[in-house]
């Protein structure tokens, strides 16, 4: 019982790291960065200059090939999403550990979701900016590192929900049942 309890703190704990981690890196400008120019974030670039500011990157024509930027969005922003919906889960299970409410299984399936589309956005994003060391002008920013991390940590909060599941803590069969039981 003990066990299954640590795991779940440790889960959320966690999470909630992956939460604040996902946060600050899709709401800064820094995923890839022009050595003395700019720098692009999910949804503004800025001038280092500062002569022209910051602008938003908005909506572009559905026939430019930089579509697939609104796909690294939708992962980031629905994984943060989901990462957030999992906690609230993984939370109230805890507050009200016992009843039907109880499910760490169902908080850690959503977490690990999350954690594939946040893993999912930067990896289109590599595979459509290509290698942004060449020349040595560009690399990714620390923001762009902290969805990596963000991503690591969600997968990890997965890991020890599943371990909150699988410790002990419920009685088989009954207590381990995926959906509520009536």
């Amino acid at each position: 019982m003990v066990h299954g309890l640590c795991y779940r703190i440790a889960g959320i704990v966690t999470g909630f790291c992956a939460l604040v981690f996902s946060v600050v890196s899709i709401a800064s400008t820094s995923w890839l960065s022009y050595d003395g120019y700019w720098e692009d974030g999910l949804f503004r670039r800025c001038w280092w200059d500062w002569t022209l500011g910051c602008k938003q990157i908005g909506p572009e024509d559905p026939t430019n090939p930089r579509m697939w930027f609104h796909g690294v969005r939708f992962c980031a922003l629905f994984g943060l999403l989901l990462v957030f919906f999992s906690l609230i889960v993984a939370v109230v299970g805890l507050v009200k550990a016992g009843s039907k409410m109880d499910k760490p299984l169902v908080s850690a399936i959503i977490m690990i979701v999350a954690a594939l589309l946040l893993l999912c956005g930067v990896v289109v994003y590599i595979a459509h900016t290509g290698d942004p060391v060449i020349g040595n002008r560009s690399h990714y920013g620390w923001s762009f590192i902290l969805e990596w991390i963000a991503a690591a940590l969600a997968f990890i909060s997965g890991g020890l929900l599943i371990g909150a599941w699988d410790s002990g803590y419920y009685a088989y069969p009954t207590d381990k049942t995926l959906f509520l039981s009536s």
